[in-house]
């Protein structure tokens, strides 16, 4: 009788651990940072746990990776022994036909139950079993660094930081503040819609937005404030690049028609530098670091330096207002 009950306990404790691990990855990756951080402000020793967690995807994930492995060893193993019991005439055919039978099963109450659960009440799931997925934590340590390790050496040798895993969780439990805030009527529609352009725009490469230099009107540092006035009236150009009289295609930089207009002086300026930004920056960080800065136009360069293209900070503006908004064929800037 024991050979037979065995089996069926020792398989009842890998489904569970598979469970366990399965439900408890979604739901770190699920739980509200924020609420978790003032949990933990307030002295609550198991909010530090889950945040020390959180704030570790590569480790609590390669912890559960550990977990569900053992789990699911544990319910093949279970299965082999009990058609080896039940079923000794059979062999391999009884642990075949049982494996088949019992995977639909395992897959609903060993993963896609507890994944629901977790995904649909994370913090108060995670509030029962933060501390034992804590321990396995340790437990797994040495297998879990290892597995951990081998993740980063991957990441280096293609060039993938792990940071973006991080920021990938901070966007969504933003996002999910943005949509609490929303139902309740602190937000505007027109704020998380605002908000949601930010996301979709904000690690989209900046060389995609780069405006061909030949669109844009130059003038050569030679002229004088007279001629390119009068050559500029009744344009549509606000912003002009100023090339170097000495050297053809050197822009020095670029002067605002405005200015040009309201200073007393006949000499072409003030003339504004043209910044160069590396053409794998990220779009949100180019809008900001050209807000700041004040920077009206930029250059867009590869890693040998060379130009690609231009940068209009009112183009990467109009990109946040209208989803649909795209450049026209003669760039205003």
């Amino acid at each position: 009788m024991s050979d037979i009950v065995f089996p069926f306990v020792f398989g009842a404790i890998g489904l569970a651990l598979s469970a366990f691990f399965s439900g408890a990855e979604t739901g770190l990756y699920r739980a509200s940072r924020i609420r978790l951080r003032v949990e933990a402000a307030a002295g609550d020793p198991l909010a530090r746990v889950l945040v020390w967690l959180v704030y570790r995807p590569g480790l609590f994930v390669a912890t559960a990776l550990v977990g569900n492995n053992l789990a699911n060893n544990m319910v093949s193993f279970a299965v082999v022994l009990f058609s080896q019991t039940a079923f000794p005439q059979q062999g391999h055919l009884a642990e075949l036909l049982l494996t088949a039978l019992l995977a639909p099963a395992i897959f609903v109450y060993g993963e896609l139950l507890p994944k629901y659960l977790f995904l649909r009440a994370p913090n108060r799931l995670l509030r029962r079993e933060g501390f034992l997925f804590f321990l396995f934590t340790l437990l797994f340590l040495p297998v879990s660094v290892f597995v951990w390790g081998i993740n980063f050496l991957v990441n280096r040798l293609l060039g993938r930081p792990a940071q973006p895993v991080r920021f990938r969780l901070a966007r969504r439990e933003l996002r999910r503040i943005l949509e609490d805030a929303h139902e309740v009527g602190v937000l505007q529609p027109i704020q998380r819609w605002l908000a949601e352009a930010v996301f979709t725009l904000a690690e989209q490469p900046i060389a995609q937005f780069a405006l061909p230099i030949e669109n844009f009107p130059k003038v050569r540092t030679d002229k004088r404030k007279k001629e390119l006035l009068e050559l500029a009236y009744g344009s549509q150009w606000n912003t002009i690049l100023v090339e170097d009289a000495s050297s053809d295609g050197r822009y020095v930089g670029y002067v605002e028609l405005w200015e040009l207009a309201v200073q007393k002086e006949d000499a072409l300026g003030p003339i504004h530098p043209l910044h160069s930004i590396p053409s794998d920056e990220k779009y949100l960080t180019v809008l900001i670091q050209m807000e700041r800065q004040k920077m009206r136009l930029a250059a867009i360069v590869d890693r040998q330096g060379k130009t690609l293209g231009l940068l209009s900070l009112v183009h990467l503006r109009d990109r946040l207002f209208s989803a649909r908004a795209s450049f026209p064929p003669s760039p205003v800037s």
